[in-house]
């Protein structure tokens, strides 16, 4: 039996032409110092025929793409699997409502965005962990925006995951001698991005002042031009939204 080291290869393959077949490899213990992976003890098999040789080298070469075959039909099931669950996402497919008898459709969700008192977004932090603040929120078309200052917690939080979600309830009532609560809420799945462009945010911030503020309206220019250069205007683009009602 002779002793051979892995990385030997020009000797590896010789002692196989000869008739020598690996019986088992040892790792070795220190591989860093010694530059050797495994040592490979050898037996001469002189009953070994040139067509037993081939027939052992075939099989050693089939099993070894049998396991590279595998190795890819895992990742790629680990690839797929990852692919699918986005699309379900994008179709709403996992996260789809439990109480059907409560489930509305998507113009009264709207509604409830366009008259709830105010909003609650929810962000991931750079750690993943989850924060959430409550806003006033306006509704132009497909996208919902709100005011906030130009930095802090949550404007870090929009800039590295704009992904976000934001809960609106309204119509809350408490029935007397019920245990229970009768609401509207509706939930809005998007992107979130700032608006930069000075007469956009004028647009957009006279609309949520008047959606919350109608009687003071006479002051507005007042108020934006002493203002406007130091409030930050964000927008959610509305990819999902779902509403529910409990009457």
């Amino acid at each position: 039996m002779l002793e051979v080291a892995d990385t030997n290869e020009s000797a590896v393959a010789l002692y196989e032409k000869l008739g020598f077949w690996k019986i088992h490899p040892v790792k070795e213990k220190h591989p860093k110092q010694s530059g050797i992976n495994y040592l490979l003890y050898i037996q001469y098999d002189k009953a070994q025929t040139d067509h037993e040789r081939v027939f052992r080298r075939r099989a050693e070469v089939e099993l070894t793409v049998f396991a590279a075959f595998i190795l890819f039909f895992l990742r790629f099931l680990l690839k797929y699997g990852t692919i699918m669950i986005r699309i379900r996402q994008m179709l709403g497919e996992t996260d789809r409502m439990r109480r059907k008898d409560r489930e509305r459709e998507t113009e009264f969700a709207l509604s409830v965005v366009d008259t709830c008192s105010f909003a609650v977004l929810s962000l991931v932090r750079q750690d993943g962990t989850p924060y959430s603040v409550p806003l006033h929120v306006v509704r132009l078309g497909d996208v919902i925006y709100f005011h906030c200052a130009q930095e802090g917690e949550k404007i870090d939080c929009m800039r590295r995951h704009p992904q976000v979600c934001l809960s609106c309830v309204g119509a809350v009532h408490f029935p007397p001698g019920e245990f229970t609560t009768s609401y509207e809420s509706a939930t809005v799945f998007g992107t979130a991005f700032e608006i930069c462009q000075a007469e956009e945010k004028r647009k957009i911030l006279w609309a949520l002042c008047l959606r919350y503020t109608p009687d003071n309206m006479a002051n507005f220019d007042r108020e934006a031009e002493a203002s406007l250069s130091h409030t930050g205007i964000w927008g959610i683009r509305i990819a999902r939204i779902t509403g529910k009602q409990r009457r």
